[in-house]
């Protein structure tokens, strides 16, 4: 059958009456810390009937109905929206069995669906589908997840349905029509653009969330100047220009996606997100941010995803509600995919604002239903008027999954003394009663005082107990003070947002830029620059300062970052004592001597037996112990310093490469190995990383042996401390994997690969390409034997000192079908990203850092800064 066929046999097969499907309520989950109940299934109709245009009766029932976490996955949608992969890779993600429905009727008729249409007909053929569709689902009820054919929207199938999406997570795969058209081979059919319009009705309305399929290559043609730059001078490096792996960038989403809907963990995947903020919600960090971005900005094109400079902790997705244009957006599926790229390039969570206005009164009915559509999209964060009806409050409360519902209220007609008065704590205490997670309160700003006054509420609704968060803010220009000094989730503007502050739909948001925002808090001493150095025995030519001075630049920070080299580690305490310390990178060779100085160490630090990043505690009457060195009162503030406290980044690095760079075929499981080359400091650092990705099958491999049976005797005394930090983590990684550590020592490269050990997917290269201080060396190159995984894998270099290691070059010369190679800047790029975020706790802004560390490279590279290191 070809392409055409089977479209029109999809158009032509079990008959659906669009008007007949309702739509989906939202589902259901377990309850979390922020706020909100157990969730409901259906919506109640309040007595003011605002819900009164919902079509379906269904949704005028009170039914309790919550999804368990062992409930089965459904993936539905039209053929070629990429369905069946996302179920293997939902299901390699949660260690859950992949059904797919066309396997299943092969399996359970014995015969192909085109077989079976060809010997019994059709009509016997669209029963036994939709018969084969009904088993499946109920055998396959718990810890599966379920590649759903078409036949699934089919009219028959409707009832069914309707019931299984109470207790089960149904997504809908959107898929943009031209990737559609490309898989199906029907390229300018003039047809398809009216099906996909009337079919995306009747999936959204079976469906209880809806992911956007992103192409894996989406966004990846743009370059920086200095990548062009360095690429002049390193033609053989391909830094993130490397062939792309099978659906990596559709795992991470994949993994993000799940975790925001369903609460699955989806660290072992994350990209560029570290664990280096704290706390671990943006609604409980000091000084957070909140981007603010509008549907009707992104459509038209004035803001480009791709180019806003990171630093803000979430990014808020602003919805006019008044414009028929931007509620379209929202239902047609163009909302879904602004969603996925906000989460494919910035990765940080999202708040769905829905913007409401004074005239709602008469069409609350509307206003709801883009929050439900919302919570389709599955946003961290979704924002509800408090002045709306409280039964619909209430019923959003209850079917908001996953999500924290922030009560929101911009009091436009408030008077100047609306702060003082009682009406903003009767605000948030209507958020409090009604479930909401977090709550936020502005009106315009008519005078400065109304700032002062504002902040004082802050301070008292902070001291309430059992409360929850609170953001207040004036807006305009007289009211950028309280903004300034919010103290979570601020809202700020991108740059080219600025311009547009009059429209209508950022009215009740800041003016100010994250930048602004920095130099204002500065400016008025409330925050004090501080000093950061990279210290270490020869540090002149390194990268660091580069790249952390950018970031500093980039947000409008006023610290400083130098290079200060040292042979002995009494030379490092002046530096580390003065009160205008802020921080350290480490180098050798005082990576495990500085622990020697510390009071306080990470748990990385713990296991690893070495740092590279060194923080200042200062005392605090906030604590009667030990001050956390992560906390509010130990950022951007001056003072004696009375301990320090140690962590690493070097493990956090190499595990950001190789977890965005390791495809779906070999995501870790019990018996995936992992090699490391060398038994030094960063060797330590990527056994670590291993540990933490799940690997549990570890070889090892130096030069000199001793040196590497040291290394695993080290790892076989702590993991037994590893185990126990992972257990006491909130949400540990691989909790179906307890299995026990086997790390064997490889005697040489002539080695063969131990039999009982899988083929290595993730090699760690951690020496020098070279050693001048040895003339009998020899460089490293992976033997031949050692590379036979049959889907390849990831292979990371850390030596940056040369234009080309020998495996680099190896690597580029020899085919080896499947592996990647991650570039050493790239590792160096990603553990400075970390640190910035340990030292300032605020985002690294990873365009800024990356183009100034290639360019600070090239330059180097150029005059030969290495040739003594």
């Amino acid at each position: 059958m070809t392409a055409s066929q089977a479209f029109a046999l999809e158009i032509d097969g079990p008959q659906v009456k669009l008007h007949e499907v309702a739509p989906a309520s939202n589902p259901t989950h377990h309850n979390d810390t922020r706020g909100g109940c157990v969730a409901h299934d259906a919506r109640p109709t309040s007595k003011n009937n605002i819900l009164s245009r919902r079509a379906s009766e269904e949704k005028k029932q009170h039914r309790r109905r919550s999804i368990g976490k062992d409930a089965s996955i459904l993936f539905i949608g039209p053929r070629g929206n990429g369905k069946s992969s996302l179920a293997v890779i939902a299901g390699l993600i949660l260690k859950r069995r992949v059904i797919d429905a066309d396997d299943h009727f092969t399996t359970t008729t014995g015969l192909s669906k085109s077989a079976f249409r060809k010997k019994h007909g059709r009509e016997r053929y669209r029963e036994q589908e939709l018969e084969s569709t009904r088993n499946m689902l109920a055998q396959y009820d718990k810890d599966c997840v379920i590649a759903c054919g078409p036949c699934i929207a089919a009219e028959q199938c409707r009832q069914f349905m309707t019931e299984y999406r109470k207790n089960h997570p149904v997504i809908y795969v959107v898929r943009p029509i031209e990737e559609i058209e490309d898989y199906l081979g029907l390229q300018g059919n003039g047809n398809i653009q009216k099906w996909m319009s009337d079919v995306h009705a009747i999936y959204n309305g079976l469906s209880n969330f809806e992911f956007f399929n992103l192409p894996e290559r989406y966004g990846d043609s743009r370059r920086c100047a200095a990548q062009e730059s360095l690429e002049a001078v390193l033609p053989h490096r391909l830094m993130r220009r490397k062939k792309v792996q099978a659906l990596q960038k559709t795992q991470t989403a994949l993994a993000r996606f799940l975790a925001a809907a369903l609460g699955y963990d989806s660290s072992p995947l994350s990209d560029g997100v570290f664990p280096t903020l704290y706390p671990d919600f943006p609604e409980r960090r000091a000084y957070s941010t909140a981007l603010c971005i509008s549907v009707s900005s992104l459509a038209n094109g004035s803001v480009d995803l791709r180019r806003i400079a990171a630093g803000a902790d979430a990014v808020e997705l602003i919805v006019d509600t008044e414009s028929s244009q931007c509620r379209a957006l929202v239902t047609s599926g163009t909302v879904a995919r602004f969603i996925a790229e906000i989460r494919r390039f910035l990765s940080v969570p999202i708040i769905y604002h829905a913007r409401s206005n004074d005239s709602m009164d008469g069409d609350w009915a509307l206003y709801f239903d883009l929050l439900y559509q919302g919570l389709r999209f599955a946003p961290e964060y979704l924002t509800v008027d408090l002045n709306a009806p409280e039964a619909g409050i209430c019923a959003l409360v209850l079917n908001r999954g996953m999500t924290v519902i922030v009560g929101h209220r911009h009091n436009t007609s408030a008077g100047d003394h609306f702060w003082r008065s009682h009406h903003p704590l009767e605000q948030y205490r209507r958020a409090l009663r009604l479930g909401c997670g977090l709550v936020r309160i502005s009106k315009p700003c008519e005078s400065m005082t109304e700032n002062f006054s504002c902040l004082t509420l802050i301070e008292k609704v902070n001291a309430l107990p059992d409360g929850i968060p609170i953001i207040a803010y004036n807006t305009g220009q007289l009211g950028s003070l309280s903004v300034a000094f919010n103290p979570i989730l601020t809202p700020v503007v991108h740059a080219s947002e600025q311009q547009h502050q009059a429209e209508h739909y950022l009215h009740a948001s800041s003016e100010m830029t994250v930048r602004q925002r920095w130099n204002t808090l500065f400016s008025l001493h409330a925050l004090q620059a501080l000093r950061y150095y990279v210290v270490g025995s020869t540090v002149e030519s390194s990268l660091s300062p580069a790249m952390h001075n950018a970031a500093f630049q980039t947000l409008g920070m006023p610290h400083t970052y130098t290079s200060r080299e040292a042979k002995l580690l009494d030379e490092l305490l002046p530096i580390f004592l003065d009160p205008t310390f802020g921080g350290a990178s480490v180098s050798l060779p005082f990576k495990t001597e500085v622990l020697t100085l510390v009071k306080k160490v990470s748990r990385s630090v713990e296991v690893i037996g070495a740092s590279n990043t060194i923080l200042p505690i200062r005392a605090s009457s906030a604590y009667q112990g030990l001050p956390d060195p992560r906390c509010k009162a130990q950022k951007h503030h001056d003072g004696p310093v009375t301990m320090l406290y140690a962590d690493n980044t070097d493990w956090m690095g190499i595990y950001a490469c190789v977890s965005r760079s390791i495809s779906p075929a070999n995501s870790v499981n019990p018996q995936t190995s992992g090699l490391v080359v060398g038994a030094g400091g960063m060797a330590r650092a990527a056994v670590y990383c291993l540990l933490y990705l799940g690997v549990r099958n570890i070889c090892i491999v130096n030069r000199t042996v001793v040196h590497a049976r040291s290394l695993a005797n080290h790892y076989d005394k702590v993991y037994a401390k590893f185990l126990k930090h992972e257990r006491d983590d909130c949400q540990p990684r691989e909790k179906s994997q307890p299995c026990d550590l086997r790390i064997k020592v490889l005697e040489s490269v002539d080695a063969p690969w131990p039999e009982n050990f899988t083929q290595p997917s993730i090699v760690i290269c951690a020496i020098k390409a070279y050693d001048r201080a040895r003339m009998d060396s020899e460089p490293f190159r992976m033997p031949s034997q050692w590379t036979k995984n049959p889907t390849g894998g990831v292979i990371v270099e850390l030596a940056y000192h040369t234009s080309e290691t020998p495996l680099m070059q190896q690597l580029r010369e020899e085919t080896h079908p499947g592996w990647t190679v991650i570039d050493p800047v790239e590792v160096l790029f990603e553990q400075a990203c970390a640190q910035f975020e340990l030292f300032t706790s605020s985002r690294a802004p990873r365009e800024a850092m990356w183009a100034a560390c290639l360019s600070d490279y090239a330059d180097k590279m150029k005059c030969n800064a290495y040739r003594s290191v």
